[in-house]
Formats: C-alpha cells, structure tokens, sequence
C-alpha cells in the first residue's frame, strides 16, 4: 500500500509534512491586503475610531434627494450645533495637539468654512469678511476664528432662506442642490473635526487617570 505521507515527484518523494514547512505562514494573498490596506495611492482618511467622512456623509443629507427650503434650514441647524460643540471641545483644559492633528484641524475647519461661504454666495446671503488671524497666534485660536466666521456666515444663511420662505424669489432647484451639497460638505467637515478632537480629550483623560 502507498504510504500516504510520501507524495512521489519527478525529484523524488516529499514528505507532506516536509510540504507544510515550505509554505508561507500566515502571509495574506495580494487580493486580501488589498481589501485591508486599500488601493495604492488612495489611502482612506479617518478620523481616531474609525469614522470617515464616507460614514458621516450617510448620516447626512442625500444627494439625489430634492431638498427643500426647511431641509436647508435643518442643515444650518446641524452644522450650527456641531460648531458649537467643536468649540468646546477646543476651549477644554486637557486639550493637546500633535502637529498632525494641527494639520487635520487646519484643513478640515478651513474648509467648512470655504463651504459655507460658497453656499451664502450662491443664496445670495451677506458674506462676511474674514477675520484677521495672526500668522504667530496659537493653533486653537486660529481654529476659533475659522468656526466663528462660519457660524456668522450661517446665520446670514438661515436669515436669507427665512426671507424666501415668507415670499421672496424662490430658488431655483439646480442652486438649492449646490447650496445643499456645499452645506453637507461643510458639516461634514465639522463632524469629523467634533469627533477627532473628542477622541483626543478622551485619549488624554484616560492617561492620566491611568497616572494617579
């Protein structure tokens, strides 16, 4: 009878034991990194806990969906509320910065409120001038000044879209979905702003109860 542990081979009999040892261990195929690691050059970003933007954009406004004014106006809500909320995240106490969460802060705030500002722009909402921001004051400071800027812009919004709802000229719809787009971008933005700086507060506070 054949042993079964032998395997017979143009080179002589293998042990498939001997087989076993030869394979790679634990190494994932390609296809299988690739779906952990994610396309080259295409890193995802997110945020500390593993929120994306891509998940917080499903718990925003849908695109596709036609938006009306009192959607808008929910939008300013939104992104009023989550402002306030990054903005007491920045004034805590335990709050430290890395350098890359700096760089993060810096894009993501900016941004919201460049998104903000197109959005006025194309309601044809007053636009408010940019603050003066010192080139040598502190990160938080500048941080500050982005979201007040925003909130300012927010509130010329949600006037203005009050206006049109008690009877000015509507809107037509091609701008109502940029407006909403632009908004959703912009809370997006903040959100993930909100939820990083959490996470490092968080981070923070459970070292030094670790500490004492």
């Amino acid at each position: 009878m054949t042993n079964p542990e032998k395997i017979q081979g143009p080179i002589g009999p293998k042990s498939v034991e001997g087989i076993k040892e030869e394979l790679p261990q634990g190494k994932p195929s390609s296809f299988e990194s690739y779906m952990k690691e994610g396309a080259p050059g295409n890193p995802i970003e997110s945020a500390p806990g593993g929120t994306t933007p891509i998940a917080l954009a499903q718990t925003g406004p849908i695109f596709g969906v036609e938006p009306t004014l009192s959607s808008l106006l929910g939008q300013v809500e939104s992104i009023k509320e989550q402002s306030k909320k990054t903005e007491s995240f920045l004034r805590s106490s335990n709050l430290k910065l890395k350098r890359s969460h700096q760089k993060l802060l810096d894009t993501k705030l900016n941004d919201s409120k460049d998104h903000i500002q197109s959005a006025a722009k194309k309601l044809g909402a007053k636009i408010e001038e940019a603050p003066e921001i010192k080139e040598r004051g502190s990160p938080v400071a500048k941080f500050l000044g982005y979201l007040t800027q925003g909130e300012s812009q927010l509130i010329n919004i949600q006037s203005k879209l009050k206006d049109i709802s008690a009877g000015g000229n509507p809107l037509p719809i091609a701008d109502m979905l940029l407006i909403q787009a632009k908004l959703s971008q912009a809370q997006q933005a903040v959100e993930f702003s909100a939820i990083m700086l959490n996470n490092v507060i968080s981070g923070l506070k459970q070292i030094m109860s670790i500490q004492i």
